[in-house]
Parts: structure tokens; C-alpha cells; sequence
């Protein structure tokens, strides 16, 4: 199990690299353009999340099942909680620490997200999805019995 999860994860951290390439390089050259580090950093968020994503979905973790939307939300959800923490981390440095370098403060909160990230994905959002049960196979019990409504069936044993 230690192989695929050590496997997993870095291909995970190779396409995080693509995604801090991807943000790394939107953010600074937005914050050339003098847009406040707020707006460079969210854009530079969202873009490099919509690259990982697909890479990710593509390289790193196997389908989960899912209908393609509901794997897409979890996955967002998961991402909103990662990024909200490396965005939180980012704007902490930047104001708390003025004369840190603003991309050190990028790479710092990235880093910091991404065993958040790959935890989530990995647990949850390309979780696989439980597969139905196969009639009978799951449960012998009658189903109106595990339910709670014990039915006369008019099986031996029961009184009609």
C-alpha cells in the first residue's frame, strides 16, 4: 500500500509544480501590472486550479465513479479548502511580513496546501465510490425485515 500512496503522491506533487508554474507566473505578472495582491493572487488560484485538475484528474488519481459533476464538486470543495488555507497563509506573510518577497509568501502557503490537497483528494474527493450491492448478496435478511416490518410471508414457521 506504501508504493501506490508514495506513487500517488508524486505525481501529485509533479503536477503541483505545473500548477505553481501555472500560478507562480499569472501572479507575477499581474502584480507587475501593479493589480492589488489580492485580485493576482485569487485569478493566479483559480487558473492554476483549473490546470490541476485536469491533470491531476488525468495522472494522478483513478476515477472514483462518480457522475463526472459530483466528482467536479468534491474536488472543489476540496480545493476551496486548500487553497482558501494557502491564500490565507499568502495574505498573512504579505501583510504580517511586508519585506518578505511576495512569491516566497506564494511558495510558502502553497506548500503548506498542498498536504492539505493531497490528503482531500486523495480521501475524498477521487474517493472511490462504494458500488451498489448485488441482490441478496449483501444482506440474506428480507428486506422488508431489515427495514423493521417483520411481514407474514407465509414461510414455514410463521403463524398466518
Amino acid at each position: 500500500m506504501a508504493l501506490p500512496l508514495a506513487a500517488a503522491f508524486t505525481r501529485f506533487l509533479g503536477v503541483g509544480v505545473v500548477g505553481l508554474a501555472v500560478d507562480a507566473s499569472l501572479f507575477s505578472v499581474l502584480d507587475h501590472l501593479h493589480v492589488a495582491p489580492e485580485w493576482s493572487r485569487a485569478a493566479s488560484l483559480v487558473t492554476a486550479t483549473v490546470v490541476t485538475w485536469l491533470l491531476n484528474r488525468r495522472h494522478t488519481f483513478a476515477a472514483s465513479g462518480r457522475h463526472p459533476a459530483l466528482e467536479a464538486l468534491r474536488y472543489g470543495g476540496v480545493t476551496l479548502v486548500a487553497q482558501g488555507f494557502s491564500y490565507g497563509v499568502f495574505l498573512a506573510l504579505v501583510y504580517g511580513v511586508p519585506a518578505a518577497p511576495r512569491p516566497l509568501s506564494l511558495l510558502f502557503g502553497a506548500g503548506l496546501a498542498s498536504v492539505i490537497g493531497f490528503a482531500g483528494h486523495k480521501l475524498f474527493a477521487f474517493r472511490p465510490a462504494p458500488r451498489p450491492a448485488q441482490a441478496g448478496a449483501s444482506n440474506s435478511m428480507p428486506h422488508d425485515l431489515r427495514d423493521g416490518a417483520a411481514v407474514n410471508r407465509g414461510q414455514p414457521g410463521t403463524m398466518s
